[in-house]
């Protein structure tokens, strides 16, 4: 949990798997390939809102989420000096600057 700009937050991560938009051609050609490795929009979205709207993670921090459920990060995903980077790269993007913000 951290405050950031007077709210509360929860980061969790999410996956929301790989959702088949926008390619309607290629849908009558290869349509029982997407119907395997695509969700649909609706399908896709569901982690999303579990992890942004269930009151049962209310108090639920930093883990990772895919098909509404918690998940094992990889290795890459848990090095420190990786993340450091990362977030310090998000902070000149977006030129917020968390040490900055009460």
């Amino acid at each position: 949990m951290c405050i950031f700009m007077d709210c509360l937050l929860s980061p969790l991560i999410v996956w929301p798997a790989i959702i088949g938009v926008g390619i309607y051609f290629l849908k009558l050609l290869v349509k029982p390939l997407l119907l395997v490795l695509f969700k649909t929009p609706r399908n896709g979205a569901q982690t999303t809102l579990y992890a942004a709207l269930d009151p049962a993670l209310k108090d639920v921090s930093g883990l990772y989420f895919s098909d509404c459920r918690p998940k094992e990060v990889s290795a890459a995903a848990q090095d420190d000096k990786t993340g450091k980077f990362l977030w310090a790269e998000s902070e000149k993007w977006t030129g917020v600057n968390s040490t900055k913000v009460d």
